[in-house]
């Protein structure tokens, strides 16, 4: 609503009032300005010194128009600016109208007015009107007043629709988008035409094709590799993609989109799948185009990139070391290409959403964007679709609690609150106070009562030999004892996130019961696991072997008691990066804390 200006607006606290929206670019410069000034003087925000507030959310989405909200009682954010470093929001007013349309002009009434009222937060402003209607549109505004009473100026109208269905909470989330992306760099030899784009992302290519009087046949190889300058590597290792495809193009025909081929791999019925509306994807950064009697130039190939929502310049950084700005600029990339399923999956092996690998996708999301919306639906489509291995089971408790953390906001967590209780299998503790996966300890109620179709199993890191030759693998040789330190530094942690988030809900009785399994717990899991001769913990009970992992977690987990912790960072120190890709964000908070 950039360029609308509001006339005749109610300023009552419920006060109705009807008018009509005016587009600027109708009107002469001086009668905008002349009618622009006049807004301003009525509406009273000339007098204050806060600046108008800017960056409004709608059910933390800053840009709703791209969406529908699904909340009848939805929450609205903002961001403050002040020329005083020290000043803090003391009140606030909201407006709501809604916007309805005849043959002649759109108008306006007014929904809701809050009137001034003392609220210090610019986050989880509630709706407390009359429930939103259905398949309306509405538009929103803010002022503020600081600690000195001094008030800012309205901010601008932000505009939202509501769902054709509404009602209790759902969260509100973006279709997915697209982009076309030029290539870089162009080379063509004979009717081989080349084609890099610059940076890997998942999408297709759109080509346009010459005038010509007969059908033509195009042979499209996509890859993210290069064997050589300007050769595509059509084999290469890993997980690394290379695909070619095949299309006959008819005659007349100026404009082609190619279609990917489904892979069997990563469309089946655990996989999380392309819309419709979209179609599929691959991964790629080159394109190889080899046409019969037919010349192409440098933009007649075109990339077309799939990915959420995503604002490029929320978060930014530079410093004077080129190799940590280029670490930067590839992880904030890899972020927004990795949205392109809506939810946070495993690239382009299954497209399965796992636990602990979308939990540090959440964490890298927020931030590089001012985005939260994925994160939960990741993290609540997780909760009734989980996946096998322990500790990931536990991390739902996490990313509900980074959730909280990141939003300040508590629906999904008091929606969620039972499952995430059973999340943090309570129900699995033995007699010593710790929890175990096996001797038929997880039966069909544990599983049923988390969601899990399959068998539960620790994983501690990636198996052994994974990405490596041979030797430890990712486990530094963790013994995979039935009592396992670090599936209980996990346990521990969930039971300490989950009484926390009990207490933020006002559960007190819940908070209290769970705060005190986390007591229970860690006692039991120094007694039972920490080497005290050596000052660090063993990988389970029955073994005397300790590896990077059962030291790291307990660390990064607040478990060491305070005179065993120099003897556990020391040892941390000493077995390097003996972890996966995952393990390191443990090692790195292990560290820091």
């Amino acid at each position: 609503m950039k360029e609308m200006l509001l006339e005749e607006m109610g300023t009552g606290k419920n006060e109705k009032a009807s008018g009509r929206w005016v587009g600027l670019g109708g009107m002469f410069p001086v009668q905008a300005g002349l009618c622009f000034s006049v807004f301003l003087l009525l509406t009273g925000i000339m007098q204050g010194q806060f600046l108008p507030p800017e960056g409004l959310s709608v059910e933390m989405l800053t840009d709703p128009g791209k969406t529908v909200i699904r909340d009848s009682f939805p929450e609205f954010g903002w961001v403050l600016r002040s020329p005083e470093s020290e000043a803090r929001q003391s009140a606030c007013r909201v407006q709501v109208v809604e916007l309805t349309a005849d043959s002649s002009r759109e108008k306006f009434s007014v929904r809701w007015d809050s009137g001034k009222i003392a609220f210090r937060d610019s986050i989880n402003f509630e709706y407390q009107g009359e429930e939103l209607s259905p398949g309306t549109r509405y538009a929103w505004r803010v002022r503020a007043w600081d600690d000195k009473g001094q008030s800012s100026e309205w901010s601008e109208f932000q505009e939202f629709t509501t769902a054709g269905m509404i009602g209790g909470y759902e969260v509100s989330t973006y279709p997915l988008e697209t982009r076309l992306v030029n290539a870089v760099r162009f080379k063509r030899d004979g009717e081989r035409h080349f084609f890099d784009f610059g940076k890997a992302a998942f999408g297709t290519v759109r080509i346009t094709i010459p005038p010509r009087e007969e059908k033509s046949i195009l042979e499209v190889h996509f890859a993210e590799k290069l064997s050589g300058e300007g050769v595509l590597d059509s084999s290469p290792p890993g997980s690394v993609r290379y695909r070619k495809t095949r299309l006959e193009v008819g005659r007349g025909v100026r404009m082609v989109e190619v279609a990917i081929p489904p892979d069997p791999r990563n469309t089946g019925p655990g996989a999380v799948l392309m819309p419709d509306s979209i179609g599929e994807v691959l991964p790629f950064r080159y394109c190889e185009v080899i046409t019969s009697g037919m010349a192409l130039e440098k933009d007649s190939v075109v990339m077309k990139a799939v990915n959420y929502p995503f604002d490029d310049h929320a978060a930014d950084f530079f410093c004077s070391d080129m190799r940590l700005n280029d670490v930067w600029e590839l992880c904030k990339h890899s972020i927004k290409a990795t949205t392109f399923a809506g939810i946070y999956v495993d690239g382009d092996r299954e497209r399965i959403a796992y636990e602990a690998d979308a939990y540090i996708n959440q964490l890298g999301h927020y931030l590089t964007d001012r985005e939260y919306s994925m994160a939960r639906a990741t993290h609540e489509y997780l909760i009734k679709n989980p996946t096998w291995p322990t500790e990931w089971i536990l991390h739902s408790v996490l990313m509900a609690w980074e959730d909280y953390m990141y939003t300040g906001n508590l629906e999904s967590a008091e929606f969620y609150f039972d499952d995430l209780r059973n999340k943090t299998l309570y129900s699995l503790e033995d007699e010593n106070g710790l929890i175990s996966t096996t001797g038929g300890r997880v039966g069909g109620e544990i599983l049923e009562s988390i969601y899990l179709a399959s068998e539960m199993r620790d994983i501690v890191d990636w198996p052994p030999g994974s990405f490596t030759q041979g030797g430890t693998g990712e486990r530094d040789g963790h013994v995979m004892a039935d009592f396992n330190t670090v599936v209980n530094a996990f346990y521990y942690r969930a039971l300490d996130l989950y009484s926390r988030l009990a207490e933020a809900l006002g559960r007190k009785d819940r908070a209290v019961e769970f705060a005190d399994r986390a007591a229970a717990v860690k006692r039991s899991f120094n007694a039972l696991l920490l080497d005290r001769k050596k000052g660090i913990y063993r990988d389970g009970i029955g073994t005397e072997h300790s590896s990077l992992h059962s030291n790291m977690f307990p660390l990064a987990f607040g478990l060491v008691p305070e005179e065993f912790r120099m003897s556990v960072v020391d040892f941390v120190k000493s077995r390097g990066m003996a972890c996966s890709v995952y393990g390191a964000q443990y090692l790195l908070d292990s560290l820091f804390a």
